[in-house]
Protein backbone atom coordinates (compact mmCIF):
# COMPACT_ATOMS: atom_id res chain seq x y z
CA UNK A 1 0.00 0.00 0.00
CA UNK A 2 1.50 3.25 -0.85
CA UNK A 3 2.41 6.18 1.80
CA UNK A 4 0.57 8.89 -0.50
CA UNK A 5 -1.94 8.22 -2.46
CA UNK A 6 -2.23 10.47 -6.16
CA UNK A 7 -4.30 13.39 -4.80
CA UNK A 8 -1.60 14.12 -1.85
CA UNK A 9 1.74 13.31 -3.88
CA UNK A 10 -0.22 16.39 -5.85
CA UNK A 11 -0.62 18.47 -3.08
CA UNK A 12 2.91 17.44 -1.73
CA UNK A 13 4.44 18.60 -4.67
CA UNK A 14 2.28 21.62 -5.62
CA UNK A 15 3.22 22.68 -1.25
CA UNK A 16 7.33 21.92 -2.00
CA UNK A 17 6.82 23.99 -5.32
CA UNK A 18 5.15 27.05 -3.50
CA UNK A 19 8.06 26.62 -0.77
CA UNK A 20 10.93 27.14 -3.45
CA UNK A 21 8.98 29.67 -5.51
CA UNK A 22 8.87 31.48 -2.44
CA UNK A 23 12.69 31.06 -1.22
CA UNK A 24 13.66 32.23 -5.16
CA UNK A 25 11.18 35.27 -4.84
CA UNK A 26 12.66 36.49 -1.85
CA UNK A 27 16.13 35.78 -2.22
CA UNK A 28 15.46 38.43 -5.71
CA UNK A 29 13.20 41.01 -4.17
CA UNK A 30 14.95 41.10 -0.47
CA UNK A 31 18.54 41.14 -1.72
CA UNK A 32 18.60 45.05 -2.73
CA UNK A 33 17.19 45.32 0.89
CA UNK A 34 19.58 43.47 2.76
CA UNK A 35 22.19 45.09 0.30
CA UNK A 36 21.11 48.36 1.35
CA UNK A 37 20.94 47.09 4.78
CA UNK A 38 23.98 46.45 4.91
CA UNK A 39 25.31 49.59 3.72
CA UNK A 40 24.15 51.15 5.75
CA UNK A 41 26.04 49.74 8.99
CA UNK A 42 28.77 49.73 7.06
CA UNK A 43 28.35 53.66 6.76
CA UNK A 44 27.60 53.99 10.25
CA UNK A 45 29.87 51.48 11.95
CA UNK A 46 32.75 51.77 9.33
CA UNK A 47 33.19 55.36 8.40
CA UNK A 48 36.52 56.63 7.00
CA UNK A 49 38.50 59.11 5.96
CA UNK A 50 37.90 59.50 1.97
CA UNK A 51 40.34 61.98 -0.29
CA UNK A 52 38.01 64.01 -3.19
CA UNK A 53 38.16 66.77 -5.79
CA UNK A 54 36.00 69.54 -6.21
CA UNK A 55 35.74 72.04 -8.88
CA UNK A 56 33.41 73.89 -11.11
CA UNK A 57 31.00 76.25 -9.27
CA UNK A 58 31.62 76.53 -6.08
CA UNK A 59 32.88 79.59 -3.62
CA UNK A 60 37.10 77.45 -3.04
CA UNK A 61 37.63 74.96 -5.23
CA UNK A 62 39.99 71.88 -4.09
CA UNK A 63 40.85 68.78 -2.70
CA UNK A 64 39.14 67.91 0.30
CA UNK A 65 38.84 64.98 3.16
CA UNK A 66 35.64 63.78 3.80
CA UNK A 67 34.53 61.15 5.60
CA UNK A 68 32.81 57.98 3.68
CA UNK A 69 28.75 58.45 3.48
CA UNK A 70 29.42 61.74 3.12
CA UNK A 71 27.08 63.34 -0.49
CA UNK A 72 28.30 66.21 -3.19
CA UNK A 73 26.16 68.54 -0.83
CA UNK A 74 28.27 67.80 2.06
CA UNK A 75 31.58 68.58 0.11
CA UNK A 76 29.93 71.56 -1.19
CA UNK A 77 29.23 73.24 2.22
CA UNK A 78 32.54 72.36 3.18
CA UNK A 79 34.12 73.88 0.03
CA UNK A 80 31.77 77.16 1.13
CA UNK A 81 28.76 76.82 -0.96
CA UNK A 82 28.02 76.96 -4.31
CA UNK A 83 28.91 79.92 -6.43
CA UNK A 84 26.51 82.68 -8.01
CA UNK A 85 26.45 81.22 -11.46
CA UNK A 86 25.87 78.00 -10.33
CA UNK A 87 23.33 75.57 -12.12
CA UNK A 88 20.60 74.37 -9.61
CA UNK A 89 20.52 70.85 -9.38
CA UNK A 90 20.53 67.34 -7.28
CA UNK A 91 23.30 66.59 -4.89
CA UNK A 92 22.37 63.89 -3.01
CA UNK A 93 24.97 61.26 -4.98
CA UNK A 94 27.16 59.59 -1.98
CA UNK A 95 31.45 60.28 -2.27
CA UNK A 96 33.48 57.45 -3.61
CA UNK A 97 37.18 57.70 -2.38
CA UNK A 98 39.55 59.33 -4.89
CA UNK A 99 36.77 61.12 -7.29
CA UNK A 100 37.03 64.45 -9.08
CA UNK A 101 34.00 65.98 -8.92
CA UNK A 102 32.77 69.09 -11.04
CA UNK A 103 29.60 71.13 -10.39
CA UNK A 104 27.97 72.73 -13.64
CA UNK A 105 28.02 76.16 -14.36
CA UNK A 106 24.43 77.83 -15.00
CA UNK A 107 24.39 78.23 -18.88
CA UNK A 108 24.61 81.32 -19.68
CA UNK A 109 21.53 83.12 -21.68
CA UNK A 110 23.64 85.15 -24.18
CA UNK A 111 26.81 83.83 -26.38
CA UNK A 112 28.63 87.69 -25.44
CA UNK A 113 32.56 86.55 -24.41
CA UNK A 114 33.99 88.85 -21.39
CA UNK A 115 36.46 91.28 -22.59
CA UNK A 116 39.08 90.70 -19.55
CA UNK A 117 40.76 93.53 -20.24
CA UNK A 118 37.84 95.79 -19.50
CA UNK A 119 35.64 94.02 -17.14
CA UNK A 120 35.04 94.91 -13.75
CA UNK A 121 34.71 92.57 -10.71
CA UNK A 122 31.01 91.34 -11.13
CA UNK A 123 31.67 90.32 -14.90
CA UNK A 124 34.31 88.78 -14.62
CA UNK A 125 32.76 86.58 -12.29
CA UNK A 126 30.43 85.62 -14.83
CA UNK A 127 32.83 83.65 -16.44
CA UNK A 128 32.97 80.30 -15.56
CA UNK A 129 35.26 78.94 -12.92
CA UNK A 130 36.44 82.45 -12.28
CA UNK A 131 34.95 83.34 -8.46
CA UNK A 132 35.35 86.14 -6.54
CA UNK A 133 38.82 85.75 -5.44
CA UNK A 134 40.44 85.04 -9.23
CA UNK A 135 38.05 87.86 -10.28
CA UNK A 136 40.31 90.33 -8.12
CA UNK A 137 43.53 88.68 -8.61
CA UNK A 138 42.83 89.52 -12.65
CA UNK A 139 41.85 93.26 -11.73
CA UNK A 140 44.78 93.34 -9.64
CA UNK A 141 47.30 91.60 -11.73
CA UNK A 142 45.58 94.13 -14.75
CA UNK A 143 45.93 97.38 -12.65
CA UNK A 144 49.80 96.30 -12.12
CA UNK A 145 51.13 95.31 -15.75
CA UNK A 146 48.66 96.56 -17.97
CA UNK A 147 46.07 94.68 -20.31
CA UNK A 148 46.23 91.24 -21.20
CA UNK A 149 47.56 90.55 -24.18
CA UNK A 150 46.71 87.25 -24.88
CA UNK A 151 43.74 84.52 -22.61
CA UNK A 152 46.85 82.29 -22.18
CA UNK A 153 48.44 85.34 -20.05
CA UNK A 154 45.87 84.69 -17.10
CA UNK A 155 48.04 81.97 -16.23
CA UNK A 156 50.84 84.86 -14.43
CA UNK A 157 47.92 84.53 -11.82
CA UNK A 158 48.00 82.51 -8.84
CA UNK A 159 45.34 79.83 -9.26
CA UNK A 160 44.57 79.84 -12.86
CA UNK A 161 46.45 77.32 -14.58
CA UNK A 162 46.54 76.04 -18.48
CA UNK A 163 43.38 73.66 -17.53
CA UNK A 164 41.26 76.60 -16.52
CA UNK A 165 42.74 78.66 -19.55
CA UNK A 166 41.11 76.27 -21.86
CA UNK A 167 38.14 75.75 -19.70
CA UNK A 168 37.21 79.54 -20.06
CA UNK A 169 38.58 80.41 -23.42
CA UNK A 170 35.28 79.80 -25.17
CA UNK A 171 33.87 82.81 -22.88
CA UNK A 172 36.83 85.48 -22.52
CA UNK A 173 38.48 88.02 -25.13
CA UNK A 174 41.26 90.35 -25.04
CA UNK A 175 40.13 92.91 -27.60
CA UNK A 176 38.45 93.27 -30.25
CA UNK A 177 40.45 90.10 -31.25
CA UNK A 178 38.39 87.56 -30.42
CA UNK A 179 41.18 85.82 -28.84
Amino acid sequence: MPILNKEQKIIALFIIGALLLGSILRIVFLQPVIRDWLTAYDLLYHQKNITVTLDGAVQNPGTYTMLSGNTVKDLIRKAGGLSKNAAVTAFNQILEDNTHYTIPFATAKTNRRVNINTAGIKELESIPYIGEVKAQRIMDYRNNHGAFSSVNELQQITGIGAVTIERIRQYVVTGDNHE
